[in-house]
């Protein structure tokens, strides 16, 4: 448990089956309500059944870790890192996603998540932890500047808009 700025507790815990139903609530409004996610409200059609499986592999999985952040029970943040690959040459390697309710930002809950990811990766025994992010998004950039991710390139208009437009994607890394 974690006092936040704003003087609430969170409590941030790995995710199991029993979270399935508010996983796939918090998701669809992620999607729905952020321009910096990979895709649109629409676009997420997973149920409850699908995310419980989903969610049973991911806390069998000696690589990979699903955390959720919870204020009063309420699923507010969701925070995870998973092999780039199982090969040998890239074993050494996470991706990491991250995403803090839109009505939650700004109490350090991005921090607290990222503290936990970093140290999480360390002691599961990746050496490098990566991550794209859209350029415009300043909050996460700095936050990912913060502890340390290097942007290592962009991949031009990475993300394509409804609206007609495109937005570039920072690669960015952080050895650990």
């Amino acid at each position: 448990m974690y006092q936040l700025l704003d003087s609430r507790t969170i409590t941030i815990r790995s995710l199991d089956p029993s979270d399935a139903a508010q996983a796939v609530k918090y998701m669809k409004a992620m999607y729905t309500d952020s321009p910096y996610l990979a895709r649109y409200g629409d676009e997420w059609n997973t149920n409850i059944e699908a995310e419980t499986m989903f969610l049973e592999n991911a806390g069998q999985s000696p690589n990979k870790l699903m955390l959720g952040g919870f204020i009063d029970d309420e699923l507010v943040a969701l925070c995870d890192f998973s092999p780039l690959g199982s090969a040998y040459k890239m074993a050494h390697r996470c991706q990491l996603g991250i995403s803090v309710a839109t009505n939650q930002q700004g109490n350090g809950i991005g921090s607290l998540l990222m503290k936990t990811l970093l140290s999480a990766a360390k002691q599961t025994g990746y050496e490098q932890m990566e991550l794209e992010v859209v350029r415009s998004n300043n909050r996460a950039v700095q936050l990912y500047r913060h502890y340390g991710f290097r942007e290592m390139g962009t991949i031009p208009r990475g993300f394509r808009y409804r609206g007609g437009y495109y937005e570039d994607l920072f690669l960015m890394v952080k050895e650990l």
